[in-house]
């Protein structure tokens, strides 16, 4: 997967949508509750260049990546963590401070990778 389509799919799970303005014809992403969100208030000329302009790079940034893990349910938590752990530590068990240390130091496209894996959204290439 493209981090393109990373950063669209976390954002389609956190609730984000495309919205056109009817006074300006220019787009923005609306959250559930349609206020705006991401990085540009008016900033897409069509759905897809909105999509590109103003949603966050979570594969990137550890701020947006914070948003994205706000947005865990409690229950979801722990199963995050797993993938988590799964994700930086591919080869198994290790001691427990070494994997602590690695999951606290973890990327956010490896963060990203666990949230949608968490959400039955990763498609792996």
């Amino acid at each position: 997967m493209t981090n393109d389509q990373i950063n669209r799919l976390i954002a389609i799970e956190l609730g984000w949508k495309p919205y056109r303005h009817r006074r300006s014809d220019l787009w923005s992403l609306v959250d559930t509750k349609d206020n705006i969100v991401g990085r540009a208030s008016h900033g897409g000329i069509s759905e897809d260049h909105c999509w590109a302009v103003c949603n966050l790079d979570f594969c990137e940034d550890h701020n947006a990546v914070a948003l994205m893990r706000n947005a865990l349910k409690p229950e979801e938590q722990r199963l995050f963590t797993q993938h988590l752990l799964a994700v930086v530590n591919p080869g198994g068990p290790v001691a427990l401070m070494w994997n602590l240390w690695k999951t606290l130091n973890a990327t956010p496209l490896q963060q990203c990778k666990s949230f949608l894996r968490l959400r039955g959204k990763w498609a792996a290439q």
